[in-house]
């Protein structure tokens, strides 16, 4: 069995922390720097549903290959067929489902987080103007 050494891993955690920059009263994801890289990098939820959309069907059968072995895998295919075959469509068509909710759900995300910046714009704009009077409202309009 090998052995596992705690503190060099815990170490080498630290000191990655240390060149990342990292502080203790980063407590939020938002907090937290970012490279340019992973902020250009925004769409992750089409890139994630494209994902599972590839990965969604499910094949019942692989490739058999020559030989005793494909012979008894033929033999094994057309006697349990009539059950796993409906268990992988079953399973690709779920997998196709998931793959339509989870991009729903991210479009919404989107959409709200659209809302949610517009809103934000809209205060700010609101609290610039709170200092001025009725006539640099009239002025401003």
């Amino acid at each position: 069995m090998q052995q596992i050494n705690v503190e060099q891993i815990m170490a080498e955690i630290r000191a990655e922390i240390k060149d990342k920059g990292y502080m203790a009263d980063m407590l939020d994801f938002e907090n937290v720097p970012f490279s340019k890289k992973n902020m250009a990098d925004r769409d992750f939820a089409s890139d994630g549903v494209r994902q599972m959309r590839k990965l969604a069907f499910v094949s019942w059968r692989r490739p058999v290959n020559r030989g005793i072995r494909g012979i008894l895998k033929k033999i094994l295919y057309k006697l349990t067929g009539f059950i796993v075959a409906p268990m992988a469509e079953d399973q690709t068509a779920f997998n196709h489902a998931a793959a339509d909710v989870v991009e729903q759900l991210s479009r919404a995300v989107i959409r709200q987080q659209k809302e949610i910046d517009l809103m934000n714009r809209k205060m700010e704009n609101g609290k610039r103007y709170e200092n001025y009077t009725d006539a640099d409202h009239d002025f401003l309009r």
